[in-house]
């Protein structure tokens, strides 16, 4: 998702707009670009592992953009994220009942579209609202 602002004052002057992030927020557990990430609380972030109510009560938050510390993550609301594996394009994409990208919406437990693959390895991420089931 690109949007391109021209200064009308200076055309030749462009902004690319690429998504929006958080910086440098405290990734609790072991985490890796590409992962899936609730609100953790205390200013923190926990990794998804699985779509229960109880433990993604709100959805998610977001991917892991980048770890530029052992304990700190760049997460990635809304934008391109690359470098996944045999992702089919254009299929939207679900949180799993394992906590991992599923292209197939769960019957159970927190449904939650959370982007549609550009390509094989490139996820739009667009996290839509949760429903839940039963």
């Amino acid at each position: 998702m690109r949007l391109k602002i021209v200064n009308a004052k200076s055309p030749s002057t462009t902004v690319i707009f690429s998504g929006i992030t958080i910086e440098n927020i405290t990734a609790s557990g072991l985490s890796q670009p590409r992962d899936m990430v609730v609100v953790n609380g205390n200013d923190s972030v926990a990794v998804v592992s699985d779509n229960l109510i109880s433990t993604m009560p709100y959805g998610i938050l977001g991917f892991i953009e980048s770890k530029p510390g052992p304990t700190t993550a760049t997460i990635l609301l809304t934008g391109k994220l690359s470098g996944f594996v045999g992702l089919v394009a254009g299929a939207a994409y679900f949180v799993s009942p394992t906590g991992s990208l599923t292209a197939t919406a769960p019957m159970s437990g927190t449904v939650q579209q959370v982007g549609i693959a550009l390509n094989t390895t490139t996820l739009i991420v667009n996290i839509l609202q949760p429903f839940r089931r039963s």
